[in-house]
């Protein structure tokens, strides 16, 4: 991740996925967030592709 989020590039992340994964592997898209949502005991949240 990097410090500065004007520096991220989703199309540069899924470029050297698609050059060192397997294609199964490559991600179909990212999602980026400012922060990653934690249950009550401060682990992190199963996404289940809806937003709570």
């Amino acid at each position: 991740m990097p410090r500065d989020a004007s520096s991220f590039d989703a199309e540069k992340v899924l470029a050297v996925c698609r050059d060192r994964l397997s294609s199964y592997k490559v991600p179909a898209e990212l999602v980026v967030t400012d922060d990653i949502p934690r249950t009550g005991s401060a682990l992190q949240q199963r996404l289940t592709g809806e937003s709570s």
